[in-house]
Order: structure tokens, then sequence, then C-alpha cells
């Protein structure tokens, strides 16, 4: 903290406003000039009412109310240019020393801390910002702003892992205040940046819808959130919100993104665009080159942009779209082939499967490129779970491919057609690949994938004995994180609740995954053990996969359990809104049987039943809500 220095009489003496008052002031005096201050401020006087509020403060007046009102005049100030009764060094002068002397007065006054901590922020003064910040958490651990502002200075100061922390607390301890909105929606904004660095793309613009939804006027929110739904291929949105900025706002980064998207929807403005800022974004001026049909030198500078920006080409998604149209129109077949590979290997990175079929398809009719794309293809349509299509594919490569390759592949696509098969109740197509899968298997990996497969299939037909005979006989050739997850869902499912949670503390010690989170989270809330480490554990769950019902219902019934009925409801209605869009989805009627049961604690038996009966009509057989509904 810098040495307090009496400097407010001499500014007041310099700008003609002491009027006498200077020395001691009687108390009749004091009063009529706090209230001859504050009456300035309210007519928008604030340069003369924090001369006068600032020689009492010097005077001896220290009173926190005054000094929150001189903070506050002090922050407004800054923000502007020009000031009328002193040049801006002066002002800042007075206001610095006025902002110091309020902190060595009320250090332990949370609205003092909130304007002395404004004030530090629009001088730059971060070294005293930061002791004023750590004397607000030190008084109040949990205050959302004081987070905030932690968070924010380690965001500036790019320590990125520490300043979530601080974000996450504000959302955390923020949510249900109303005051705390703006900060709220600042650290999901920050959160969302935070993702983005990291290309971490889906989680990154989950964060920023979230920030959107508490405050959707800001360009430069939209700016980031179209940058992000650009890289995840949602086109239509990333050009949607890009249209709706001004254009005198663009920056050649966001002109780039409405150019780029633009061109890959067909529409046309991407030419005018590409023309105004070929000067500024490199890029833009191979568009430019394509909308004049020099196909060539377009596919050149993307080739030398690449080059000289050491980017993976299959990370430029829309560069390589380019050039895939450039190479169409110029019927260049060897760059549309490599084009193709490139968009559709980057399309199945952001989960548009669809979307990399269709790059992906036109290959199997390429001589020398058939069987990749063949197994390609196949194992895309198994991810889409369009299983008869991957059948199909998979089958025809065991047709094509030569016999040094068969022995190569063939045991991981029996496998994998054993898989598929079940999948469409072919049981004896299923036990034909089994039994030569079993044949080809020669290593401990592949023994272990067998085992493992074998386990899946069984756990498909509900044969849950089988299925954890299975598991164990993999787990002897590889005790991996999957395999230990996949046995206690077995376990689970036949009420061997001890067993189950042994095998998932083992799963999460070898690699903690969200699944494994959740269900031991959901094992520790029905047993009602261990209440807060399920907390902790759902909650790591939700930080991977915050949109995600499953993990959405194992909170709430945690809540329920321990007896937060209201906070329960909160997730509930959440859960209510996202299964109106939603068709079949396993474990649903434990989703209703849950609800039901928050419903009926907290004194609303309608409602209960209500849950209840849509619980039953997907699962008959729920001895939970059968045993509600007709026992009693």
């Amino acid at each position: 903290m810098k040495r307090v220095v009496k400097i407010c009489l001499v500014v007041l003496a310099s700008v003609g406003y002491a009027q006498g008052l200077s020395g001691s002031l009687f108390s009749s005096q004091i009063e009529a000039q706090y209230a001859y201050g504050v009456s300035l401020a309210y007519e928008g006087k604030r340069e003369e009412a924090l001369l006068v509020l600032g020689q009492l403060a010097e005077n001896g007046y220290h009173n926190p109310y005054s000094f929150q009102m001189i903070l506050s005049i002090s922050s407004s100030l800054l923000q502007q240019k020009n000031f009328a009764l002193m040049p801006a060094e002066k002002l800042f002068s007075l206001v610095d020393y006025l902002a110091d002397l309020a902190y060595t007065n009320y250090a332990t006054n949370r609205e003092v801390l909130y304007g002395y901590l404004d004030v530090k922020k629009a001088l730059g003064q971060w070294g005293d910002f930061e002791n004023g910040l750590s004397q607000l958490l030190a008084i109040d651990p949990e205050n959302v702003l004081g987070n905030f502002y932690r968070g924010f200075l380690l965001y500036n100061q790019q320590r990125f892992e520490q300043a979530k922390k601080f974000l996450w607390k504000v959302i955390t301890n923020g949510q249900e205040d109303e005051n705390a909105r703006q900060p709220v929606y600042q650290s999901y904004f920050l959160l969302g940046l935070i993702e983005l660095r990291r290309e971490n793309y889906r989680e990154g613009v989950a964060l920023l819808e979230k920030a959107k939804s508490l405050f959707d006027q800001d360009y430069n929110l939209d700016r980031y959130l179209a940058f992000g739904y650009q890289q995840l291929l949602e086109v239509k949105k990333a050009y949607d919100l890009v249209k709706n900025i001004p254009e005198i706002l663009y920056s050649a980064d966001v002109a780039l993104i409405r150019i780029q998207t633009s061109f890959f929807l067909g529409l046309k403005d991407w030419e005018r665009l590409a023309s105004a800022y070929e000067k500024d974004a490199p890029l833009a001026r191979a568009y430019r080159l394509y909308a004049q049909k020099k196909y060539r030198e377009a596919i050149s500078l993307v080739n030398d942009l690449m080059k000289e920006y050491e980017v993976e080409p299959v990370r430029v998604f829309y560069a390589n779209y380019l050039r895939l149209k450039a190479a169409e129109a110029l019927q260049d077949r060897k760059i549309r082939r490599e084009m193709l590979f490139l968009l559709g290997y980057y399309a199945h990175q952001v989960g548009k499967l669809d979307l990399s079929l269709q790059y992906i398809s036109p290959l199997e009719e390429e001589k020398d490129l058939r069987l990749e794309a063949i197994l390609t293809l196949g194992s895309l349509y198994e991810e889409a779970g369009k299983y008869s299509e991957a059948i199909k594919r998979y089958e025809q490569y065991l047709k094509e491919a030569p016999q040094d390759v068969l022995q190569e592949k063939g045991f991981d696509l029996y496998l994998a057609l054993a898989f598929l098969y079940t999948k469409t109740s072919n049981a004896y197509r299923a036990n034909l690949s089994y039994a030569q899968a079993e044949k080809l298997a020669k290593t401990p990996e592949q023994y272990y994938r067998f085992w493992y497969y074998s386990g899946l299939i069984s756990q498909q037909k509900n044969l849950h004995l089988q299925a954890i005979d299975a598991f164990q006989k993999a787990k002897g050739y590889s005790n991996t994180a999957e395999v230990n997850y996949s046995l206690a869902n077995s376990l689970f499912l036949l009420q061997r609740l001890e067993d189950a949670t042994k095998a998932l503390e083992t799963s999460l010690a070898l690699e903690p995954s969200a699944s494994s989170y959740n269900l031991l989270a959901y094992i520790y809330a029905l047993t009602r053990t261990s209440l807060d480490t399920a907390l902790v554990y759902i909650r790591k769950a939700l930080d991977e996969d915050p949109e995600n019902i499953a993990y959405q219902d194992t909170l709430g019934w945690i809540y329920y359990q321990q007896g937060e009925y209201e906070k329960a409801l909160e997730v509930f209605a959440w859960i209510l809104l996202k299964l109106d869009g939603v068709g079949d989805m396993e474990g649903l009627d434990e989703v209703y049987y849950h609800i039901g049961m928050v419903y009926e604690a907290l004194n609303r038996p309608g409602d209960a039943r209500l849950m209840w009966e849509k619980g039953l009509s997907i699962n008959p057989k729920n001895g939970y809500i059968r045993e509600r509904l007709f026992s009693r």
C-alpha cells in the first residue's frame, strides 16, 4: 500500500473551491457540507461532489457511507476523458489518495472494499487491487464479487487453471443472487474463453451459451460464440451470429467467419466481404481469387498460408473446403481426394458423423482408396448407430481384402461384426462372427478385447452373470478402467452394490471418467452413504458433460437424499424441460420416479402421481413406481 499523502486541500485550493472550509469544522458545518456534497452528486455534478466530500474526509470526517459515495463518484469519473474543474492527472491523484484513505480507515467494510477495488482497477494499480482483493476474501471467502475479481485477475495473467477455480465459485455462490447476475455472466464468459483457448470447443460453446442466456446484448460474446460454433461445424449458427453484428464493428477475424460460413452455406454475401477485407485477412484474399475464378491461385495461396502459419491442414476445415471447391472447378482429382479425406476426418473429430460420411463416401469409388474408405465408412456407420450399413461395409471388406491384410485386421472385424449382429438381433450371425474372432485371437491384447467384447455382448442380452465372468477374464489380460466400469455396471444391475463400488473405485484410480464418477455417486445416493463425496463426484462428471440428463438426475437424487428438496426440484425442473424433446432414453422411468419422490416430499401428491404414471408407462415392470402407485 502506498503512503497516504495529503493533497486534497491543495487540489481544492488550486481550483478555487476551498471556500474557507480548511481547518476544523463544527458538527453542524460537517453535516451541512456532507449533505451539500451528496446533493451535488445526485445533480450529476460529480467533480464538485468529489471535491466537497474529499475535503471533509481529509479534515477527519471518516464515515463509511461518505467513503462509499466518494469511491462510487470516483469510479464513475475515471470512465471520463475530459474534466471541467481540474486536469486529469490531478483528478487521478486525488481519487487515488481518497481511495487509499478509505481503505486505511475501513478495510473491513465490504462496500468500501468494493468501491476501492473498482477505483484501483480503473487506475490500473494492480498491486493495490490484489491487496484489497485479498482483504475482501479474508473477511468473506465466499464473496461473489471478490472471487470474480480474483478469477478475472488470474485470467489476465494467463493463469487459467487457477482462474477457473475462482470463476466456478462465483457461479456456484451467485446463481440465486440477482445482484450477482453480471459477475456470473462474466464468469461463464471467461470460462468459455479459457476452453476455446484449449481448443475444447464443445465445452467452450456450452459455457458461452450459458453466458448468453444471462445477457444477450454483447457483440463481443457473439463473436467468440460464433468462432466456437464455426469450429464445431455448427455453420448456420455461426453465420447467424456474425450476420447480426453490425458490420461497422467487424474486425478481420469476424469478417472471415462470415466469409467462410457464407461460402459453405452457398450464400452470396461472402464475395463482397472478401473484396472488402482481402488486405486485412490473407485468407479472405483466397476467397477473392476464387470469386475471380482464379482457382489454381486460390489453392496456392491457401497452401502458402498453411506453411507460413504452421497450421495442421486437418484443423482448417473451411480453408480445405475452399480448396475442395476450387479443385472440383479445376477437375483436379488428386486435390479433391485429399480434401474429401481431410474434411471427413475433421467432421468426425467434432462429432458431425453425417457430414463425415458425406465426404468419405465418394472415396469408396476410388480404386486405390476403396478398401480404406470401406473400413472407415464401416466405423463411421457403427458410431452413428447405423448398424446394418456398418455390417455391409465390414462384410464387403472381408470379401475384397487380400489374405495378408485379413490376417492383420480379421480379428477386429469379426469381433465388431459379432457385436453389430447382436445389436441387430441376428444371433446366428453373431455367434458365427464371435467364434471366428476367437479362432483369430493370438496376442494378450486380442484376448483382452475378445473377452471384453464378450462381456458387452452378454450385457446387451441382459445376461449379467455371463458378462461378469467375461469381464473378469478380460481383467486377467489387462486391468483397464473401461473393463472395471463395465464390470461395475453389471454388478450394479444385479444389486451387488458393494462389489460395484469396489470396481468403480478401481476404474477411477486407473483413469477418472465422467461415467464412473456418475455411477459411483448414484450408488452413494441410493445407499445414503458418503453423500458429500457423491456431490463432489457428480460435479466432476457434470464438469465434463453439463447437459447430460443422467448426470443431472444423479445430482437431483443426491439433493433429495440430503433433504435439499428445493434444490432437487430446481435440477428436475431443468430435466423436465430437456425431456420435452427427448424420445426413448435408457433409465427414463427412473428419472420420473425420482421426480415423483421430490414432489411427494414437497407435499405435491398430484404432481408426484403424474410423474410415476409417466414412468410406469415407459417401464411397466418398475417395482419402485408400482409400489408407490398401488400400495396406498
